[in-house]
């Protein structure tokens, strides 16, 4: 019979010399499945790159035009309410709005936002969680109407939009980021030498801008700022699993 024991992964040295760049998916897969590692064992988080938000939209004619009018039409049609989802944090961002709601929504699955904004724009579909750099062109175009951002913050971009968490779901944040990961084990002058070269990189005036153009701020922390930052988002999306009952595969 076959160890029931995580694989030790990376097999690499922890010498600096391996490193690779995870999602907000490295998070939530410890949720969702049965890795053949441990996320935070086995991983070394080195920086944070950068943090992306999520808009929560709605078709333009949707009846529900607020965080509050929303929460109050899922709670009012329990079930009814459906939601487009496409893995990760988009889907869970939605899981994560009905359990503090006190209502269940409907999960509509999709591969992607490309094939999910037809519908949506449609009405097949009710609600979607999505990256901002996604729905951004649709909601200046009018094709959607944004009702909040999941970022702690309002957003420059759309600074008269606000935040899930003024709408009334206090501490309510859900974002996509980007990370710098080696073996675990690795030397902490060598996984600060690598943070603090990718902090001074995202110091270049041209590297901000270009982030920011895509909707995404910098960030460049260190190793234990990063490594905090993802047992927190392992932590967070494992609750969310547990109270929508979905199963660990």
């Amino acid at each position: 019979m076959a160890s029931s024991a995580p694989t030790r992964w990376p097999k690499a040295a922890p010498d600096g010399h391996t490193l690779g760049f995870v999602s907000v998916n490295h998070a939530v897969n410890a949720a969702l499945y049965r890795t053949p590692f441990d996320t935070l064992r086995d991983v070394a988080v080195l920086t944070q790159i950068y943090s992306v938000p999520l808009l929560l939209v709605t078709r333009p004619d949707f009846p529900a035009r607020s965080v509050a009018e929303l929460a109050a039409l899922v709670k009012a049609k329990p079930g009814e309410i459906t939601f487009a989802g496409t893995g990760g944090a988009v889907h869970l961002a939605a899981e994560m709005f009905a359990h503090r709601a006190g209502a269940a929504m409907t999960h509509v699955p999709y591969r992607g936002s490309t094939a999910a904004h037809p519908d949506l724009m449609g009405g097949r579909v009710d609600l979607m969680f999505d990256t901002l750099p996604a729905v951004l062109g649709h909601v200046q175009t009018g094709k959607l109407r944004a009702i909040a951002t999941t970022a702690a913050q309002r957003l420059p971009l759309l600074p008269e939009l606000p935040t899930v968490a003024e709408g009334g779901f206090a501490g309510f944040e859900a974002s996509t980021w980007g990370a710098i990961i080696g073996p675990a084990g690795l030397p902490g002058p060598v996984a600060a030498k690598i943070a603090a070269d990718a902090a001074a990189q995202l110091q270049q005036v041209s590297v901000r801008e270009r982030i920011a153009a895509l909707g995404a701020t910098p960030v460049g922390s260190g190793p234990e700022a990063a490594q905090s930052f993802v047992r927190a988002e392992v932590e967070k999306w494992q609750a969310v699993v547990t109270q929508a009952g979905i199963e660990k595969q």
